[in-house]
Formats: structure tokens, sequence, C-alpha cells
């Protein structure tokens, strides 16, 4: 009798909701390849394994989890940010549960980091997997097969007999040591996008960041540290997946592609001279790096193929900018635009509205929200007006996560943080429930973004000038601001 082989099951829920316009309309050529589970399975043995990767932007995403379940199961891996992820996570963890009680279901990912024994507590998770997960769930595995000892498996988190176990943080002392992300797990071309031309992969070639923004989830989960993979690695990566996978672009994820100016440029120069004639875009970065670049780096940018930035402005209002020790500057940002505009780079400026500025004085809370929304409208306007790119704007609400004083100073005011992982579920930068805002302002937040959704689609660069315009005439008649 042949023996089942024993199977790991990676899902990766949609990060946007089904109900958001434009953004969060379910599909893989839209969402790209689940990049946080294909990286978690690299540290696993594809040759004892049957491992199966399943992306919740896939149609029939429901019956394709119910199709791999089987007797050899042996472990049900789910990666998660706070918000939709958490709610599409339990909908099929329940599926999970339902089909055998005992097939271990682990979680792992920005939220479960940020609050493992919370999310260890419910009833649809068993473990936790903290921070980087190739080694550390590699090992569990390996602990569930009686290989090793669950008591020396560090990163993760459990409930045993009644008290919560949290072993020692995963130490990585660099990345390059990581194994390559297996892209065969799920059928690559159904997941490439063309949100940078007709085939468009997402890659991942740092993780962290050093800045210390108090609404940043990188600063609980990496503590401020950056690692890179070297230039000579990510070009052998891209160069593999333009053979391989017959790519034209390729879309970074890093949370700050641009820390080392010195690897920026040996990628670049390895881009020309390999003539790989790739574009590469969508790529997040801090503006006071670049504007400390040199000419000859972003030359260097714009000849090797880059084709657009992701930049957290975050606000045109000082104070906010201050309150959540935003380093970039508003000069900063003017500054850069001049640059981009100058080497004909395109910018996703992303901005967020909400800031809790004073919230323990009422009134000056009203005067603060007021300033904050007026001087970020004035900044979208000034930056759409002065450049020649097609450039657009991302608009969100202000989200906290714990490990700051920000947090702290919340909750000390009567912000009730959720108390279960299934109370973060709403917890989205659409929908994120912030009372220190009247409903009014709440309400004009939730205008503004719906106008901005509408006016710059998710996944197309188009000419926006006038969106600003649009934006500003609608505020003046919700608060009756002036220009």
């Amino acid at each position: 009798m042949m023996v089942e082989a024993k199977r790991i099951i990676l899902f990766s829920p949609m990060a946007w909701e089904p109900d958001e316009p434009d953004i969060g309309k379910s599909s893989t050529k839209r969402v790209g390849v689940p990049l946080s589970v294909l990286s978690v399975a690299s540290g696993l043995n594809m040759d004892k394994y049957d491992v199966r990767v399943i992306s919740g932007a896939e149609a029939e995403y429901i019956e394709k989890v119910r199709s791999v379940l089987s007797n050899g199961t042996i472990c049900f891996g789910i990666s998660s940010m706070t918000g939709y992820q958490i709610t599409q996570g339990i909908e099929i963890a329940k599926i999970v549960r339902s089909y055998n009680k005992d097939i271990p279901i682990v979680w792992g990912g920005f939220h479960p980091s940020i609050f493992p024994e919370q999310t260890a507590k419910s009833e649809y998770v068993d473990y936790v997997v903290r921070g980087y997960g190739e080694f550390t769930f590699s090992d569990l595995i390996r602990a569930f097969e009686k290989e090793v000892s669950l008591d020396t498996v560090n990163g993760i988190t459990y409930w045993d007999g009644g008290n919560i176990i949290s072993a020692p943080d995963r130490q990585i002392k660099e990345i390059n040591s990581l194994p390559p992300v297996p892209y065969d797990l799920v059928d690559v071309p159904s997941f490439l996008t063309t949100e940078l031309g007709d085939r468009t992969l997402g890659y991942l070639s740092s993780r962290g960041c050093p800045s210390d923004c108090k609404f940043c989830a990188d600063t609980v989960v990496y503590k401020r540290r950056w690692k890179a993979l070297s230039a000579e690695r990510v070009l052998s990566d891209i160069s593999l997946f333009k053979k391989k996978y017959n790519i034209d672009s390729v879309r970074y994820f890093d949370s700050n592609y641009f820390v080392h100016e010195k690897r920026v440029k040996e990628i670049c120069k390895g881009m020309i001279d390999r003539k790989l004639n790739l574009r590469w875009g969508r790529v997040n970065g801090s503006a006071e790096f670049l504007v400390r670049y040199d000419s000859e780096t972003w030359e260097l940018m714009k000849e090797s193929g880059c084709y657009s930035l992701l930049v957290g402005a975050e606000s045109g209002y000082r104070g906010a900018l201050k309150k959540v020790n935003k380093r970039a500057t508003i000069e900063d940002i003017l500054k850069l635009s001049e640059l981009t505009n100058k080497y004909g780079i395109r910018v996703i400026y992303s901005f967020m509205l909400g800031v809790p500025l004073d919230i323990s004085d009422y009134d000056r809370q009203r005067e603060e929200f007021r300033q904050e929304l007026a001087g970020t409208l004035s900044l979208i306007n000034e930056l759409l007006e002065n450049t020649d790119q097609l450039d657009r704007i991302i608009l969100f609400r202000f989200t906290l996560y714990p490990g700051n004083s920000l947090y702290d100073e919340c909750t000390e005011n009567g912000w009730k943080a959720p108390g279960s992982l299934e109370e973060w579920c709403d917890n989205t930068l659409w929908k994120a429930k912030l009372p220190w805002l009247t409903d009014e302002e709440s309400d004009t937040i939730n205008s503004i973004i719906k106008l901005v959704q509408r006016s710059t689609p998710f996944h197309k660069m188009d000419n926006h000038k006038s969106v600003s315009l649009r934006i500003l005439n609608k505020v003046k008649s919700l608060l009756s601001l002036r220009n």
C-alpha cells in the first residue's frame, strides 16, 4: 500500500478587504506571488514533504484548501498582518479545525509577531512563529516529527498545560544565509502582475528599517535592524527570474530598499552590465535617504530601469511628523519631488490622516486635526502641481501598533486596544476606529480616502494633477476650510 506523503499547507490571506474600491478585487494578477509563505517554505526539506502554497487572492481559495487537506497533513501555516488577513486567516483555520482538530495550526507574520501571546490564545491557533520564520518554522516541523524537542525551538509562542510558553527570540545574523525562495511552489505565470510591465514579479531584497516611526510595525518586529541581501545575491536572483519566468519587470517589497547607497549602486551597475533590460519599481524608500544620494546614483537608477518609487510622505503638517517621529521633513519630500522630476522617475506618495496630536485636550485636538488636514492637502497639491511625472497619491487612516510611547499615550487616554486576535480584524488602514476623532472628522477622512481611491486607481499610474483640487473642494465644504 502506498504511504501518503506528509503534507504541509501554507496559506497567505488577502491583505485588502473585498469591499475596498478597486483595491479589494481578488486576483492573483493584482496581488502577486505570496512572498511571506514562500519565504517560510524555503527552510523545508522539499524531498521529504509535500508542500502546498495557497493564496487568498485565488478565485476559489476555499475549495482549494479543502481539496489539499489530507490525512497526511502534519501542519497548516497562516501568515498575517493586522486587519483583513486575520479575517480570512480565521475563516480558513475554521475549515482546518472542522476537517481534523489535531492538525497543528501555526500563525506567523507581522501581527502574530507583535501580539504572540494574545494570538496564541485564539482557538484557531496552536503555535506562533515570531519574526524571521524560515528556520523557526523548519525547526517546529522537526519538533512535530519528534526529531528535536519542542523546548529547543527558538522564536515560538504557544500554550502548554494552561501556561503560555515564549521561547527566546530567533537570532538571524545576516539574511544571505537564508535559502532561496521556492517560487515554483506556485504557478508563477498566474501570479505575474502588470503593475510595471507585462510580466512583473514580486521580490524581497531586504527586511526591516532603521527608522523609528511610531506608526510602523517594522519597528516592533525588526527592532530597527535593517538586513539586506548582497548586491550579487540580488543580481543572481533577478537574472534567474528573467531566464526562468521571462519577466520584464521586478517589484521590490522591501520596507526600505534605499538604506545603503553603495548596495543600490552595485545592483544598478550589475543590471546594466548584465544587460538585464528589466524595469524595476514601486520600491519603498525614505525621502531622507534618497535626497542625499549623489547624481551618479540617480543616473544609474534611471539607466538600470527604475520606474517608480513608493515614498511615505505621511503628512504635510509638521506637528504630525514630529508626533509620529518621522525623520523625513516636508523639505525632504519637496526636494525628492524635484529629483524624481529631473530624472524621470515616478513616485507614489503615501499619506495618513487622523494622527492623535493632542488627545488629552479636546479643543486642541480639533484645531490640530484641521491643521493636519489643511497641511497634508496643501502638500499633496504642491507635489502634483510641481511635477511633470505621472505621480499618484495613496491615503490611509492612522493605525496604532504597540511597542512605542504613542501607543501607550493613546491607551492611557481612553483608547481601548482590541483584546483578542478576532477583535483586530477591523483594525485596517481604512477602517481603524480612532476615538480621538469626532464622527464628522472620521467621516471626512473616509470621504477623502474614497475620493483618492476613485481618482488614483491602485495599480495604475495616471496623470492626477486635478485630483487634489477636487479633494480640497470636497474638504472645504465638509469642514469650511479656507485656502
